[in-house]
């Protein structure tokens, strides 16, 4: 996602009504997101389809703890991070 971030218009994210259960893997996924663009951004890209409410409410706690970290240093060290990727500077 990070890759194709500033290409795509929105992502799908199906997750067929399973019960995930996983902070690490919802925080690794999604939450590091958080840390690199704004909630205003997270809402209009990130479609969740088909998430339990379990999930869905640690995939909201998550986004908003890591949202409150969210600091000039994270965004900056996003942006040179996915500049380095993507082999441009």
């Amino acid at each position: 996602m990070t890759r194709n971030w500033d290409d795509t218009d929105r992502f799908y994210l199906d997750f067929g009504n399973l019960l995930v259960a996983s902070v690490s893997f919802i925080d690794e996924a999604f939450g590091k997101l958080a840390l690199c663009h704004t909630s205003d951004d997270l809402k209009r890209k990130l479609v969740f389809q088909n998430m339990v409410p379990y999930d869905r409410k640690l995939l909201n706690d998550i986004l908003i703890s890591r949202l409150r970290q969210q600091t000039i240093a994270t965004k900056t060290a996003c942006r040179s991070h996915s500049q380095l990727k993507n082999g441009t500077t």
